[in-house]
């Protein structure tokens, strides 16, 4: 009977020293989209092949513009003329100030000294602080309207880019944006990594000692 608590004890214990290190290091979702119809929208590989014959490239192309510009999405209707992209990246900059929804207008106005400018506006999506700048672009298709939205949350820089053809319905790409989250994440420093690593050791240790211990009393028996 003895032997048999010891076992199961050291499973619980191996269970324990497991979750930590899922907890910390998998990769969690920081952000939603609410998928409206009309929009075809990939994740990396999720429907690239999709988004990539609308929007006139090969798969290839598509996906090593998205590692390269850091998108997390790419939404598009069916006949290319809106176009909503979700990018994070990290700067100096973004460690630093880690959530700009926290701070005054004032300090707002130091960090994004364009807001001075009647471009650039302060805006909010959901409960998180955006700082918008809309232009208008020519390119090969005709005129369009770009509106960027930048925000810091989490240590990173998230920024919403949205690009709608003259001949597109503003309000259908407004509706998508308005549907987008940027969630709180977790954000692990390295001493609290450290300190997570540190415990699965001892963790280890023990299950090390116990297994031991049962060996010696199978012998034993």
């Amino acid at each position: 009977m003895k032997l048999k608590i010891k076992i199961v004890i050291t499973a619980l214990l191996s269970l324990l020293c497991l979750l930590p290190a899922f907890t910390v290091f998998a990769a969690a979702d920081d952000y939603t989209v609410k998928e409206q119809d009309g929009f075809v929208v990939t994740y990396g590989d999720k429907n690239i092949e999709s988004v990539a014959k609308i929007m006139g490239v090969t798969k290839s192309e598509l996906k090593k513009k998205i590692n390269d510009e850091n998108i997390l999405f790419i939404a598009v209707n069916r006949d290319n003329s809106i176009q909503v992209r979700l990018s994070r990246y990290e700067t100096e900059l973004s460690k630093k100030v880690e959530d700009i929804s926290y701070l005054s207008d004032t300090l707002l106005t130091d960090i994004f000294p364009e807001l001075e400018n009647d471009n650039y506006i302060k805006t909010a999506i959901g409960k998180t602080t955006f700082i918008k700048n809309t232009e208008t672009l020519v390119d090969s298709g005709g005129n369009y309207t770009s509106n960027q939205y930048v925000t810091i949350k989490n240590g990173y820089v998230y920024q919403i880019s949205v690009y709608v053809s003259e001949n597109a319905e503003q309000n259908l790409a407004d509706q998508f944006v308005n549907n987008i989250r940027i969630l709180n994440a977790t954000i692990y420093s390295p001493r609290q990594k450290i300190l997570v690593v540190c415990g699965i050791a001892v963790f280890v240790i023990l299950i090390i000692i116990m297994i031991r211990g049962i060996i010696k009393d199978i012998r034993a028996e």
